[in-house]
């Protein structure tokens, strides 16, 4: 098969079986023990359940929670300092910006602000208009022209303006 024509991959690579849950619990055999029980949380902070452990959660994930609530349910929130995940709507999972960290400008000398960029927080997905504010010496909060879906604190932003790639960096929160 020509690569060209190959599908794209949309998983994690080094996970030949797609199930990343398996994956941590034979590499970090401990990890189950120490994460087991925690609460899942309704958004007015009641406790709606319990779950397996935050490590084995994405933000935005609906498939996979075991819990009944009569409505579509979404990961929002991993706390895991308290081992919470927060539980809400489809509509909760959307932002309107998120913060970043540890940028690494590629064209520029520092990230522009103010200018309208666009930025990709998934490889999948399409770039998404913003522009961004300076909020300390190496934060900065990234405001969306649209809300955003399931932006996940330790993933990368990438930044362009038109077709250049000009910075990458940390979601933070």
């Amino acid at each position: 098969m020509q690569l060209a024509k190959k599908r794209e991959s949309q998983e994690i690579c080094f996970i030949p079986d797609n199930n990343y849950r398996n994956f941590l619990k034979s590499h970090l055999p401990e990890l189950e023990k120490k994460v087991q029980g925690g609460n899942f949380i309704a958004t007015n902070g009641s406790t709606i359940g319990t779950h397996d452990g935050y490590p084995f959660y994405t933000i935005g994930q609906r498939k996979g929670l075991r819990i009944a609530l009569g409505k579509p349910a979404y990961v929002i929130a991993i706390d895991k300092e308290t081992n919470q995940i927060t539980i809400g709507e489809k509509q909760d999972v959307f932002r309107d910006s998120m913060i970043i960290d540890s940028v690494n400008c590629l064209k520029y000398d520092f990230l522009p602000e103010n200018t309208p960029l666009f930025v990709k927080i998934r490889y999948n997905t399409f770039p998404m208009a913003c522009y961004v504010e300076k909020m300390s010496k190496t934060k900065f909060k990234v405001f969306f022209n649209e809300p955003v879906s399931a932006i996940t604190p330790g993933q990368s932003a990438v930044f362009y303006e038109g077709s250049d790639m000009i910075a990458g960096a940390i979601i933070i929160q």
